[in-house]
């Protein structure tokens, strides 16, 4: 992850391949629409634009959805990325 920046709810995580330098993934490789595809497969739907991936629950949402929106996203990044 190289940036997570929002307002209220509403956030987007920026996928890089290196953090350090903020370099980004080659569009080739797909990596941002890989993601989406693990996190719909975990029972996530969201959107993402290239490699950010953008989340915007309701407001309504619960502590523990929230919770589980982040690990969804954690575990689709780790089933992409290895990491």
């Amino acid at each position: 992850v190289g940036d997570v920046r929002g307002q209220g709810l509403m956030c987007g995580v920026e996928i890089v391949e290196d953090r350090d330098t903020g370099a980004e993934f080659d569009a080739s490789k797909g990596v941002g629409p890989r993601i989406h595809a693990a996190g719909v497969e975990r029972g996530m739907f969201s959107r993402v634009r290239g490699d950010v991936y953008c989340l915007a629950p309701p407001i309504v949402s619960t502590e523990a959805e929230i919770d589980r929106m982040v690990s969804i996203l954690a575990e689709s990044v780790e089933a992409v990325l290895g990491h």
